[in-house]
């Protein structure tokens, strides 16, 4: 674009629209750096995810979702109602920090897999337990990504600017 610098009205106009092409292309920038963090950030919480049937693992998704106002969201999850129980934990490692006490509802008793000396099962009417140590596996990850998702935004900038 050459500029008319002897024509101050018409130098303006032009640098105006030449500024307002710039801004249209640097408002996609942050939907770009959200879709290219959104299936990362997925893999780094699927790396951190406890792996013993994989099911949890498996239903870990992500999907990004434009705003009214043009934004966009990425949401990182999962469907599985038992994993706010392996990021948060239970009992007294969860968030009430309380044992869990399971009792018998309909028999006199619990069978907790332990037999006495002369091999005769051990039945309790109640047992205490103390819960399951929290996961983290999604803070973890969005900690953990934090670092590369402003090197994505760093590099989306670069690119506009060259383009």
């Amino acid at each position: 674009m050459r500029f008319e610098w002897d024509n101050p009205a018409k130098l303006l106009d032009q640098l105006t629209k030449m500024l307002e092409e710039r801004a249209a292309k640097f408002e996609r920038i942050p939907e770009r750096a959200v879709r290219r963090a959104a299936p990362e950030l997925q893999a780094r919480v699927m790396a951190l995810t406890p792996k013993r049937t994989s099911t949890l693992v498996r239903s870990i998704g992500f999907r990004v979702d434009r705003n009214a106002d043009g934004s966009a969201t990425a949401v990182v999850g999962t469907h599985m109602a038992y994993a706010p129980f392996v990021e948060f934990g239970t009992g007294i490692y969860g968030p009430e920090r309380r044992p869990i006490l399971i009792s018998a509802k309909q028999k006199r008793g619990l069978f907790w897999g332990a037999y006495d000396a002369k091999g005769n099962p051990i039945i309790r009417r109640s047992v205490k337990i103390q819960g399951m140590k929290p996961r983290a596996m999604f803070g973890q990850a969005v900690r953990d990504f934090l670092p590369r998702y402003e090197e994505i935004i760093r590099q989306e900038l670069a690119r506009e600017a060259q383009a």
